[in-house]
């Protein structure tokens, strides 16, 4: 998948440090589609630089792995169904809907 194809409310920047075999200890950050799946916030790591370089192959997909992240946000409240995940002023927000919800005490101050 291209990262022109992903959709900038739905990725993520993530950066941290690590040490590879035979490259040491450098900085290496990733670009991860945000995806909401069975209710569960997943991160899916789809470019990864080390040093801000690309990584072979099989190194991406080491490091893809260190950064892919599912999160189950637990029963939300008012009953709310998530249904998207979107990154928002660098942090990640999951919107929902809910069904059947009644706001205040159902009675009528004007009349």
């Amino acid at each position: 998948m291209s990262l022109t194809s992903i959709d900038p409310a739905r990725a993520a920047r993530l950066t941290g440090s690590t040490t590879l075999p035979l490259l040491g200890k450098n900085d290496v950050s990733v670009i991860a589609q945000l995806a909401l799946e069975d209710g569960k916030a997943r991160l899916v790591v789809r470019d990864a630089r080390f040093g801000g370089k690309a990584l072979p192959a099989s190194l991406q997909r080491s490091v893809s792995q260190l950064f892919a992240v599912t999160v189950d946000p637990g029963s939300l409240p008012l009953k709310v169904t998530p249904t998207e995940l979107t990154a928002v002023d660098g942090t990640l927000q999951i919107s929902g809907t809910a069904s059947d919800l009644t706001l205040g005490g159902g009675s009528n101050p004007a009349g």
